[in-house]
């Protein structure tokens, strides 16, 4: 298979996902239709190459350049207050984990079994870095088929998390369009992330006309990111989040202007690399080996996904939210960068669709929805949910 033919299938499958997701309002996600093409395509059927991501010059975006970006992007997106009002989100997405843990202990053990029970915590409240450290664990206790276990609950997981998400999401862009959140002239009644006054940190002047161009950009993001890459090797703080806050800080101060990447005309492209690592290895998963684990896979994770759901909606709404934002932002935990962007974008696209809304009322949308989203992955998959593995892990071998 040649580069171009491989881009083509790649992007034929992801432009017929986000079809789909548009016609039917985001309720079926863009990403389900596209992890069921993989899986039925290529780990079953072996019609699609198992290194098609990688043909077609994919699969190194988000680990090298993507990453950085992108995060740096979001980062500079996010205003003051806004960023302010996140603590509910941090809240919240642990409440969810909380409920996950108590479940695992508990109920879980008893339906399930005490080794996958526990083993599973960690999955449920994250993804990669707490599955790895479950199977690093399992493996030295000999134990490889907790170790399978695991990491077929990883793969699966975003197909649990993501129907859920996607109608959650849908449903608190409407509610926020029909409450008044994209009226300019006010802010929005009971509605917690209406802005507030704030003092202007900025310092840099308007770039000039003959700087505003996509390579200038595309240099600003990349030094913002490098600084921020430089500063986390220095501390050991998550790189992700020195993306975001320098990608913050330096918007706050003037030096990247909101909506760089886009600006850049290089969005859609990180998005896809972005995707396609993510969903590389359905390409390589046949369905035979997802039917052995199916009822705890599956079982384990939509009690998972119901307990963050009750846990998170509750204490949404003990915080001012609705229950669908509390819900989205604690099933975020299933999900994991990029699908929370990718979903809560979606979200904006599927409500803003063959409306006339200016760019300012968008932003105002995406900025109601993306932060929750992308911080609760970040709080969750990156954080937590290993400090949850690291704990809970030798307890079981």
């Amino acid at each position: 298979m040649t580069a171009i033919a491989a881009f083509l299938i790649v992007t034929v499958v992801f432009g017929i996902g986000d079809v789909i997701a548009l016609k039917t309002k985001g309720l079926v996600s863009s990403f389900v239709f596209t992890i069921l093409v993989f899986v039925i395509f290529g780990g079953t059927l072996h019609i699609f190459p198992e290194n098609m991501i990688e043909v077609a010059g994919l699969s190194n975006i988000l680990v090298t350049y993507g990453m950085a970006l992108t995060f740096v992007n979001i980062g500079c997106n996010l205003k003051f207050n806004e960023l302010i009002s996140e603590w509910k989100t941090v809240v919240i997405t642990i409440i969810g984990m909380v409920g996950v843990i108590i479940f695992g202990f508990t109920l879980g053990q008893l339906v399930f079994g005490r080794e996958y029970a526990l083993s599973s915590i960690g999955t449920i409240c994250g993804g990669f870095g707490s599955t790895v450290l479950t199977s690093e664990l399992a493996n030295a206790a000999g134990r490889a088929d907790i170790a399978i276990f695991v990491t077929v609950m990883m793969t699966f997981q975003n197909l649990v998390g993501a129907p859920i998400a996607s109608v959650c999401l849908n449903r608190e862009a409407n509610r926020f369009i029909r409450s008044g959140g994209m009226d300019l002239a006010g802010a929005v009644p009971n509605d917690t992330s209406a802005p507030a006054k704030v003092r202007s940190i900025r310092i840099f002047p308007d770039a000039p006309v003959w700087m505003q161009t996509p390579m200038m950009y595309f240099a600003k993001i990349a030094l913002v990111g490098f600084t921020g890459e430089c500063f986390s090797k220095l501390t050991g703080l998550n790189t992700t989040v020195c993306y975001l806050i320098f990608g913050f800080l330096a918007a706050e101060l003037g030096f990247l202007e909101r909506g760089s990447l886009k600006k850049s005309g290089s969005e859609n492209l990180i998005l896809l690399g972005s995707y396609a690592y993510l969903l590389v290895n359905y390409l390589t998963l046949p369905i035979e080996d997802l039917l052995k684990m199916i009822f705890p896979v599956f079982g384990l994770l939509i009690c998972g996904a119901v307990i963050v759901s009750i846990f998170a909606g509750i204490a949404g709404k003990f915080l001012g939210w609705s229950p669908f934002a509390g819900i989205s932002v604690g099933i975020s935990c299933l999900l994991g960068y990029p699908l929370t962007y990718g979903l809560a974008s979606e979200a904006v696209n599927s409500n803003i669709l063959g409306k006339d809304y200016t760019e300012e009322q968008v932003m105002r949308l995406q900025n109601h929805l993306i932060p929750k989203m992308v911080i609760g992955g970040v709080v969750s998959v990156s954080i937590v949910s290993v400090i949850v593995a690291s704990i809970i892990s030798p307890m079981i071998f």
